[in-house]
């Protein structure tokens, strides 16, 4: 028998998912894609219904043309400077 561990929360206590781009931040698009798809702008977070936060989207614009991806399909180039 194996031990896995495993995050706890209490009954009733559902954990927010936290995206891990913001709008404003400056993505590549992971993998083979053209030139001029390769770099965007995240312009919007799309946040899973159900709190799933490996499904949580991302609307990219590059250039004239935009796309929704998954975290999974991204990476950070520059972060955006957010004022609080």
């Amino acid at each position: 028998m194996r031990s896995h561990k495993r995050s706890r929360t209490l009954p009733g206590i559902v954990r927010a998912a936290m995206p891990s781009f913001k709008v404003g931040d400056h993505v590549e698009r992971i993998g083979v894609v053209p030139g001029w798809m390769k770099v965007g702008v995240i312009t919007k977070v799309i946040l899973s219904k159900h709190g799933i936060e490996w499904v949580t989207q991302y609307e990219v614009v590059f250039g004239e043309m935009k796309g929704t991806f998954y975290e999974t399909e991204l990476c950070l180039v520059k972060a955006a400077r957010h004022q609080d």
